[in-house]
């Protein structure tokens, strides 16, 4: 165990880790103050990784607009760094439904080496709210396929 901030902890895994082997790691944070974009990075070293991770649909909507309003470093800075010109002069509201933020940050993980589909797998609430999403990167097809295959079974409703 790794008794720390993820974002030392991390360092510390990769250097523990056998780069030759396969590795898998879920990513879930609570919230964006603790799912920095350097994580991600950290353990993009591995040739043979792949991550799951959830990104939160609900606390994006919920935290955009007090974000925006600041200049004042926020979580989201750490999470996808360099995102607020990407949003400049769009309505709060727009910046969440049409995935700006969301589209950024996983081309810079894209960038990283990681293959996966910008989709990831949207989980809503009750009343069809999105919630979170889950998202595969690999850096091998063979995940890919496989996600792309579980993704595609027919889900229960979870709030059933």
């Amino acid at each position: 165990t790794y008794p720390m901030p993820a974002e030392l902890a991390a360092e510390q895994v990769v250097q523990a880790l056998d780069p030759y082997a396969l590795h898998f790691a879920f990513l879930d944070s609570f919230g964006f103050k603790d799912a920095p974009f350097s994580i991600i990075q950290k353990l993009a070293r591995l040739d043979h990784m792949d991550l799951l991770i959830y990104v939160s649909a609900m606390g994006l909507q919920r935290l955009l607009e007090r974000w925006l309003a600041s200049d004042k470093p926020c979580p989201l800075d750490d999470f996808a760094p360099g995102w607020r010109p990407v949003v400049q002069g769009v309505r709060p509201g727009d910046i969440v439904a049409r995935g700006l933020v969301y589209n950024y940050w996983f081309e810079k993980v894209r960038a990283l080496g990681f293959k996966g589909d910008t989709r990831g797998v949207l989980i809503r609430g009750p009343q069809r709210q999105p919630l979170y999403w889950l998202v595969l990167v690999a850096k091998h097809d063979l995940a890919q396929k496989f996600w792309k295959s579980i993704t595609r079974m027919q889900q229960p409703d979870l709030f059933d």
